[in-house]
């Protein structure tokens, strides 16, 4: 899972750290439900799946908003079987809106407890259990993933799907009605995350280029924190093509590289890549999409 997963498992199940009500931690849940929701429309193309995500978005609002009309209304007290009960409709044009109704029909006693008042708090096993998944997805989605576990996403597109399910898993549901999200950041940090995890896993498995195209990687590499594009500045496809440098701080180049050739030149017709970083030196030739 790597350090800074279970740093965040830590810091989800730390008691300090949670909201000290139901009715808080509702409120909570639904801020940040609500805000993840409002980067997602935002910036869809930030999301390998962005129809998944909304939804579970939208689920966790309407889960949290019931759990809040819920703890509003049941019984506080030992004539609890007396009371009526809470029907919650979810509009099918809106999941995240809801109305509620009395419905006295839909209470039935139960002789065999003498208060039938369920609190909406999870369990502690719930509690852990979410703070595990979203310490995984956090994990997956920043790159953090056991060792080994990187043979099975051997191509660039295996990692985007990686790293589209690491987001829906660190924005686990927990039990209960409200979301325990990890890091509770802004979902702006997203797209700069995941590019820059993108660039690293490239410099380091070039052969995970083979067959894709630049268009594919430009959206992939999108926003990476000091990476900028450009095309070829030499040779005799200079000003053609496409490149994709670091610079650091002080807008020196780092000498991290990917490009992409069309072809034509002494490496044959056909396009290619090529990758070059301090690190792992310069990758031989990559046989390119169009």
């Amino acid at each position: 899972m790597g350090i800074f997963g279970l740093m965040s498992a830590l810091l989800v199940m730390s008691p300090a750290a949670a909201p000290s009500s139901d009715a808080e931690r509702c409120r909570a849940a639904v801020a940040e439900a609500q805000a993840l929701l409002a980067g997602v429309e935002a910036d869809p193309d930030s999301y390998e799946n962005v129809e998944e995500t909304r939804a579970s978005l939208k689920r966790t609002i309407a889960d949290a908003r019931c759990a809040a009309v819920l703890d509003r209304r049941a019984p506080a007290s030992s004539e609890s079987s007396k009371a009526k009960s809470v029907a919650v409709r979810l509009s099918p044009e809106d999941p995240t809106a809801y109305d509620s109704e009395e419905d006295p029909a839909a209470w039935e006693p139960e002789p065999s407890r003498q208060d039938t008042h369920v609190s909406p708090r999870p369990p502690a096993l719930a509690v852990a259990l979410t703070a595990a998944l979203g310490a995984v997805g956090a994990s997956l989605f920043l790159g953090l993933w056991p060792a080994g576990l990187e043979k099975r996403f051997p191509t660039v597109r295996d990692m985007r799907k990686r790293m589209g399910l690491g987001i829906l898993l660190a924005a686990g549901v927990i039990g209960g009605g409200y979301v325990l999200w990890y890091g509770s950041g802004a979902a702006a940090m997203f797209r700069a995350a995941k590019a820059t995890r993108a660039c690293e896993w490239i410099l380091a498995r070039p052969r995970s280029l083979a067959n894709t195209s630049p268009a594919e990687i430009a959206e992939l590499l999108r926003g990476a924190n000091g990476w900028r594009v450009g095309r070829l500045g030499r040779g005799s496809r200079a000003g053609q093509g496409w490149s994709f440098t670091e610079h650091g701080a002080n807008g020196a180049p780092t000498g991290r590289m990917i490009r992409w050739h069309p072809g034509g030149g002494h490496h044959g017709p056909n396009p290619y890549w090529r990758v070059s970083s301090p690190e792992f030196g310069k990758s031989g030739i990559i046989p390119g999409g169009p």
